[in-house]
Parts: C-alpha cells; sequence; structure tokens
C-alpha cells in the first residue's frame, strides 16, 4: 500500500495525530526511511493497529495469521493461480470459509474473488503482506522436487538449479 493512502488512513481513522503524521513524514524525508517505521519506533502506533486501521479503513475485518494460521489443506484449496491473482488465503472452514487478502479493494473485489472460488459471496478479511506471502509460500515444491523436474527435463541444468536456489 502506498504510504500516502496510509497517511490518510491513519489521520482520517484518528489512529495518528496530523503532528506526529507530520513528524513521521519529515523523518522519513531527511532519512530516506520509511514513515510509517518512525511511528511504529516511536511507538505512536504497533504493526496490529496499523493492520485494523487499514482493514476498517477498507470495510474488512483484520485478522492475524500467525494467529489463525491456515493448514495447507486450507491454501491449497483454493487453487494457485487465484490465490496469487488475488493474494487470497483461507484461514477458517468455519461458516462456508473466511478469506484473507493483502489487497483491500471494496465490494468488487469481495465478489470478483468468490466468482473466482465459484462461491455467491465470501468472508474476506485484510491480513499483513509478509503473512500472506508465507501462506502463499506452500505452494512452492520443495528444492528437491524442482531439482528432479529440472533435470529430467534435461535442459539448461546448472542454470535452471542456480535460478531456483535463488528464487527460494
Amino acid at each position: 500500500m502506498k504510504i500516502n493512502n496510509l497517511q490518510e488512513i491513519l489521520v482520517s481513522e484518528n489512529y495518528v495525530s496530523p503532528e506526529n503524521m507530520a513528524k513521521a513524514v519529515d523523518f522519513g524525508t531527511k532519512q530516506h526511511a520509511d514513515p510509517i517505521d518512525y511511528l511504529i519506533s516511536a511507538e505512536l502506533i504497533d504493526k496490529n493497529t496499523l493492520s485494523q486501521a487499514i482493514g476498517e479503513y477498507f470495510k474488512m475485518s483484520y485478522v492475524d495469521l500467525s494467529e489463525n494460521k491456515p493448514t495447507k489443506d486450507m491454501i491449497t484449496s483454493i487453487p494457485q493461480e487465484i490465490a496469487e491473482k488475488y493474494r487470497v488465503v483461507m484461514f477458517s472452514n468455519s461458516d462456508g470459509g473466511k478469506y484473507a487478502t493483502d489487497r483491500p479493494g471494496g465490494k468488487e473485489l469481495i465478489a470478483e474473488i468468490a466468482k473466482a472460488l465459484g462461491k455467491t459471496k465470501v468472508s474476506l478479511h485484510y491480513a499483513e503482506e509478509n503473512q500472506v506471502d508465507a501462506a502463499l509460500s506452500l505452494y512452492k515444491k520443495s528444492l528437491d522436487t524442482r531439482f528432479s523436474q529440472i533435470i529430467e527435463d534435461q535442459s539448461h541444468v546448472a542454470p535452471e538449479i542456480l535460478e531456483e536456489i535463488i528464487s527460494d
């Protein structure tokens, strides 16, 4: 999410005062740093509250995927192409399934995800980007499996193995 959007969210929803946001922006400009890092280090906001603010702004509940860990079966129940396109993961089977994304986008996004999943509606929650990344990483095959496939294909073995190691 762009910094300007976060500034707007935090100030408009009264999580951070305009004065403290101005200090954070000034610090960020002078130090070539992220103003949000300043707010967190100055203990003006914490990561959970930041994520809750983003979710509230987009009228989505926030879910901490480290506390509501999705199983591999839940994650892989969504076709990989859909999961990666919408950055969506299932984190609960209750009530027909609960889903999380780090790309809030309103009713249109929810309808699009529901259609892609073959459902009439979905319960979509906001989650932090690094948590969605970690969940989506479960789609990756192990290095052994990828190496075996490269060797079996017998084409450009060394460069492809190096590429897999680097991407991992």
